[in-house]
């Protein structure tokens, strides 16, 4: 048992590099992917902070790197952090995948960034059986990401009331199927 665990995650790991090769023709130029690792988490909170206009407790950055960090990805340009995904998958939400966070330093926005994030989440969504789709929430006043989402195939399939509770802000959540 112990051997065919060590085998699919050996498995899972070139399936990894090769995923990440492929992701990687669509980068632009001086972009590159990593996970995260353990020592690169607080500098992953220093770019939230940067990036997104809510407050998460130190137990969210320790859940990312436990719980998420098969589904997360931090984006480099030149080698400088500046952009992350941090999604989970949510076995008790009709086996979904959830994107928590992304995020992209706004002097490098609109060049791709967020959108290649974006394609490596959904493309290991989709090469994951038992993942049937991509969830978030999105503010009902945020339109630029509302149109950045519907342009990679999300469709807002409802409206939650106060869903950022403080800043006192309805969500809506977008949905993306992965078959």
């Amino acid at each position: 048992m112990a051997q065919e665990k060590a085998e699919k995650k050996e498995e899972s790991t070139a399936n990894g590099t090769e995923e990440a090769a492929e992701v990687a023709k669509k980068l632009p130029k001086n972009v590159t992917l990593s996970r995260i690792e353990k020592h690169r988490v607080e500098v992953l909170r220093v770019l939230i902070h940067a990036t997104i206009p809510l407050a998460y407790p130190p137990r969210f950055y320790k859940m990312i790197h436990t719980q998420g960090n098969d589904w997360s990805w931090l984006a480099h340009y030149n080698n400088a952090l500046v952009g992350a995904i941090c999604c989970r998958f949510e076995e008790q939400n009709d086996d979904r995948m959830y994107i928590m966070i992304l995020g992209v330093l706004e002097a490098y926005r609109r060049i791709g960034i967020a959108s290649s994030l974006l394609r490596r989440a959904i493309k290991q969504a989709v090469e994951t059986p038992v993942v049937k789709s991509i969830a978030l929430h999105v503010m009902v006043t945020n339109d630029l990401a509302i149109d950045f989402y519907k342009k990679h195939g999300f469709s807002a399939i409802e409206r939650t009331p106060k869903y950022y509770t403080n800043l006192n802000q309805d969500a809506y959540l977008l949905s993306h199927l992965t078959s």
